[in-house]
């Protein structure tokens, strides 16, 4: 074992120690008083007194180490040392009724006394010290105050010492050998927990590795959309758009995939219509299904919306992953999309069904189908591309809501995944804030945007100000061309330092800030706390962020963030942030 693990080993092993000794010193204690008491009612006063106050003596040294190891478990040294006085006490209080009363029965009690060493400690020297001692005035109460068979005598001696040997042998070592494998496991799931750590960080830091570049790569794309090309230029931008998309959607389930392994994924419950997600989820396939000669049929309960409290984000992943395969495996006929509502006492059950005309799959293949890395096809020549983490991902989401999955399946006539959950029903007729769509990144609540009003739409014709803090060079490009293309004053820095220099040296304050969160010389997250400490009304800070775990999102919440876009940055959710805190339309 490594020195930490004798450590620990050392510390269980006194614990262990500790608590048999309590356990010794609560039965002696209860025995000595027995006892005592009863030689009163047996023996002659003379002896009675003799026997009595020893053993109410013992009483009340075991009842006082009872309640001292009770509350505390002392050192190693304590511990020995009041081990060997048990024992000493045992050995004389046994043969001190063997002197006073010359009876021959007490040597059975020595003998049962030498066993009990066997059984109150795990040290082997000190059940060898109380053994000899034992030994010893065995010996001289024999030669000099027993009258009878001393063959007899003997053999109850080493008969004790027998027992004893086993019954020390029978514990000690098992003891022991439990305990090590307990620290050995302790051991190996601090590591196991150490090296989760280190992966969920690797993770971290690669997603936002990745998602630093896309948002470069993507929006740099939008951005020559809107330019002048020609056919073949559309034809190229529109198929690099299409890859890029599929490279964001591996470094989401990845991120996805760890967070459920590390049980760190959590639902956001919120009113959401259910009908309204379904149409939402068909609609990204309606094109890709068209250009292959696919029919989409969705089939919805007989009203206009379904409003129930769920994660609605969640909801369709599972259904655009659900929909997306069957997109992508049939190559003839039709994908159909069901809802069905079944009304509860309260709430209901909610079954989403998605069934296709595609190439089906084998029994053998539905059975690992919801493995993670598992793929249908996994050759080198399948036509279809995916990390194997989609359906796993699913799974584990549809159990975190409540509910379960389903899929039937047959070779060359096509598949079928449904899921149920059952869900409480909200009013159909709760408000637009409720209903409406809350992006992954949005941290502030209605409370605190009353706390901490933002910055409100400059009614004078100069245009709104917005400072910039990001140090990667194509984003920063990015940023400002989308920011100048609405027409706002934008100033870039590239690191917190240089944002809270520029906020203090700042004539006119800036209305908005944007805030990358890992810069060189000073952090996003430190650079907005120093900018809300200084300034009494601080504009409206939204990070700029690869990082969007549940811990992130509260860190940012405690700087004072006010709002959060994802990386890769979308232009419709940087639109949004405008019009909420600067009144852009």
């Amino acid at each position: 074992m490594s020195p930490s693990e004798q450590a620990e080993y050392d510390r269980q092993m006194l614990i262990v120690a500790s608590g048999y000794l309590r356990v010794v010193a609560g039965a002696l204690t209860v025995f000595y008083l027995v006892r005592a008491l009863s030689y009163f009612r047996v023996l002659s006063p003379d002896i009675a007194h003799s026997l009595s106050w020893p053993m109410l003596a013992s009483c009340a040294f075991c009842g006082v180490v009872f309640l001292f190891l009770r509350k505390q478990v002392p050192s190693a040294k304590t511990v020995h040392s009041i081990t060997l006085t048990i024992g000493m006490m045992l050995i004389f209080n046994v043969f001190w009724n063997l002197y006073l009363t010359k009876q021959n029965e007490q040597i059975l009690s020595a003998t049962l006394v030498i066993v009990a060493f066997g059984l109150i400690t795990v040290n082997v020297w000190i059940w060898l010290a109380q053994l000899f001692i034992c030994f010893i005035a065995y010996l001289w109460a024999m030669s000099f105050l027993v009258e009878g068979n001393t063959a007899q005598q003997l053999t109850l001696v080493f008969a004790g010492l027998i027992m004893s040997t086993v019954a020390f042998r029978s514990r000690a070592p098992v003891i022991k050998e439990r305990l090590r494998l307990e620290i050995r496991m302790q051991a190996d799931a601090e590591k196991l927990r150490m090296a989760n750590e280190t992966k969920d960080q690797f993770v971290a830091n690669m997603t936002h590795e990745l998602r630093t570049p896309l948002t470069g790569v993507m929006g740099m794309m939008d951005l020559m959309e809107d330019t002048k090309l020609d056919t073949e230029q559309k034809f190229m931008l529109t198929n690099a758009q299409k890859s890029a998309k599929y490279l964001l959607n591996i470094v989401n389930d990845i991120l996805d995939f760890s967070k459920l392994e590390a049980g760190k994924l959590q639902l956001k419950t919120s009113p959401t219509d259910l009908i309204s997600t379904c149409r939402d989820a068909v609609a990204v396939f309606a094109a890709q299904a068209q250009e292959k000669g696919l029919n989409i049929n969705l089939y919805l309960p007989n009203r206009e919306t379904l409003m129930v409290n769920t994660d609605g984000l969640r909801v369709g992943q599972v259904l655009l992953n659900f929909i997306g395969n069957a997109v992508k495996f049939t190559q003839e006929g039709q994908v159909d999309v069901t809802l069905e509502w079944t009304p509860k006492a309260v709430g209901g059950l909610a079954k989403f069904s998605i069934s296709d005309t595609g190439v089906g799959i084998s029994d053998i293949e539905i059975a690992k189908l919801f493995h993670r890395f598992e793929q249908v096809d996994s050759s080198a020549t399948r036509v279809s591309t995916g990390t194997g983490l989609g359906l796993a991902i699913c799974e584990e989401l549809v159990k975190l809501m409540g509910g379960t999955i389903h899929v039937t399946s047959k070779l060359g006539k096509g598949s079928s995944f449904s899921f149920e959950v059952d869900l409480k029903q909200c009013d159909d007729r709760v408000s637009q804030l409720e209903s409406e769509h809350v992006d992954v990144g949005e941290i502030i609540t209605e409370e605190e945007a009353l706390e901490n009003p933002v910055a409100q739409p400059s009614t004078s014709a100069s245009p709104a100000r917005v400072l910039v803090a990001e140090d990667n060079s194509i984003n920063q490009i990015l940023i400002m061309r989308l920011l100048e293309l609405e027409g706002l004053d934008v100033m870039l820095v590239e690191n917190g330092q240089e944002a809270v220099d520029a906020v203090d040296q700042a004539e006119d304050p800036f209305d908005l800030i944007f805030m990358d969160i890992q810069m060189p010389v000073m952090d996003g997250l430190n650079a907005a706390k120093i900018i809300r400490l200084r300034m009494a009304n601080p504009p409206p800070i939204i990070a700029l962020t690869a990082n969007t775990l549940e811990q992130d999102l509260a860190d940012y919440k405690k700087a004072g963030i006010a709002s959060v876009l994802g990386k890769p940055l979308s232009r419709d959710d940087l639109w949004r942030v405008l019009k909420d805190f600067l009144g852009k339309k």
